[in-house]
């Protein structure tokens, strides 16, 4: 008896493609939030910052999470820029006439 070989049943679900864009515009983003907000506290302590020439009172912790969002929505907007600078254009019918018709 000849062996047939196995192939896998195909997926029961793929994700949308509002999920594949999520995917391709948030988890860049995160990673890209992790790293500038590793970079930035590694230099500055969040107890010596000051703004408009205020010391700022906040607690380490709260000051990390409130860096992470800020590089977080940053880099979700450039990463929305990108993907929808990279999108493929709609197909559209080209509508051929002569420039001599009416």
């Amino acid at each position: 008896m000849p062996r047939v070989p196995y192939t896998p049943p195909p997926p029961t679900h793929l994700p949308s493609r509002g999920a594949k864009a999520a995917m391709m515009i948030l988890w860049p983003a995160f990673l890209a939030a992790a790293a500038l907000n590793a970079l930035f506290f590694s230099l500055i302590d969040p107890q010596d910052l000051v703004v408009h020439g205020v010391p700022v009172e906040i607690d380490r912790l709260a000051a990390y999470a409130i860096g992470f969002l800020i590089c977080f929505v940053f880099a979700a907007i450039s990463s929305f820029m990108t993907w929808s600078l990279t999108r493929p254009a709609e197909s559209q019918p080209i509508e051929r006439r002569s420039p001599y018709s009416l």
